[in-house]
């Protein structure tokens, strides 16, 4: 699977000097991260962090920490979310989307799942915004 193949991708800009990607979707597509992700792997390469925008528009909350924009759910792991905001700079924070060493890092903190099968979703992320 390739990044510029993807049918929710516009351009794919690649930095490997500094180990960086940009992946742009098509105007009125949703990316979807876990497509992201395993186009990184199947290239070869490793996911050091998986971060994005997220346009707050069409979005809606579901509980305290979970929001649904179209058929994805983002729980929201760590941190507030400013509510107001047009857009969200968030961290993907699922062990597929982090460096193995971080992860192992993380696995002492005590990470909290949602409880209410509402705030699960068919495709569904846990994330924290960028400070």
């Amino acid at each position: 699977m390739q990044l510029n193949k993807l049918d929710f991708v516009d351009s794919v800009q690649l930095d490997l000097e500094q180990t960086v990607g940009r992946i742009v979707p098509k105007a009125g597509a949703q990316a979807q991260p876990g497509y992201i992700a395993k186009a990184i792997k199947d290239a070869g390469f490793s996911i050091r962090f998986l971060t994005a925008e997220v346009l707050t528009a069409g979005l809606t909350q579901k509980e305290d920490q979970c929001f649904l924009q179209q058929r994805v759910v983002y729980y929201l792991a760590e941190g507030q979310l400013p509510l107001t905001a047009e857009t969200w700079k968030i961290t993907f924070t699922d062990s597929e989307f982090l460096p193995q060493k971080y992860w192992f890092w993380q696995k002492g903190k005590k990470r909290q799942n949602p409880g209410h099968i509402s705030c699960r979703g068919r495709e569904y992320y846990s994330i924290a915004l960028q400070s």
